[in-house]
């Protein structure tokens, strides 16, 4: 099993996850980084200045043109405040406490 929360030993050239979820259904990660950061009513600046990016980087991965790897989505999750998983699992499905931040489209 992969351990999601320890991501000191992931290479720089670790692939970057475009997607989530394992059908055509799938809502790309950029998508759903918008859609939780809106539902928890904060900025694009806010998120940027949390996760120590640039406000274009987070602009270019919500909009799904910069890919996003484990490492920096492990950074969103955090200033989120939602494990990692939730964006495999989706908001409903995941840990209890989390379970209320359901982005609707």
């Amino acid at each position: 099993m992969i351990d999601t929360q320890n991501t000191e030993n992931i290479p720089e050239d670790a692939p970057a996850i475009p997607a989530v979820g394992g059908d055509s259904g799938s809502v790309p990660v950029g998508e759903q980084i918008r859609d939780l950061r809106k539902a928890k009513k904060m900025t694009i600046t806010e998120l940027a200045e949390q996760i120590g990016r640039s406000v274009g980087y987070v602009s270019q991965v919500e909009r799904n043109i910069s890919p996003v790897p484990i490492d920096r989505l492990k950074e969103f999750s955090e200033a989120l405040g939602v494990q990692i998983t939730w964006f495999f699992q989706g908001g409903a499905t995941g840990p209890e406490d989390e379970r209320d931040f359901i982005v609707r489209r």
